[in-house]
């Protein structure tokens, strides 16, 4: 955590985020952030533009576009997963 977040925690019953070129927000402690897989940014759910439902889960997109990308190729916008299982040998 960097210190701008780390101080505006202490006692304030709202937060200051900053991600990148973004703006700042003041969110309330009951906000639930999420991160747009395609862009990157990260706000509260409820001001995303957009939502996708993938292998039952939800994704929130801040546009339709960023939506539209992910439905296309969403295996390109995932994490990839390191398996740990036996190599087959």
């Amino acid at each position: 955590m960097n210190a701008d977040m780390s101080s505006s925690l202490g006692g304030n019953p709202a937060l200051s985020v900053r991600e990148g070129r973004h703006q700042e927000m003041n969110l309330t402690k009951a906000e639930e952030l999420v991160k747009d897989p395609v862009c990157g940014m990260i706000k509260p759910k409820e001001k995303m533009g957009a939502e996708y439902i993938f292998m039952g889960k939800a994704y929130y997109f801040c546009t339709e576009g960023d939506k539209k990308m992910f439905e296309a190729h969403p295996e390109h916008w995932l994490p990839r997963k390191v398996s740990l299982g036996k190599s087959g040998k």
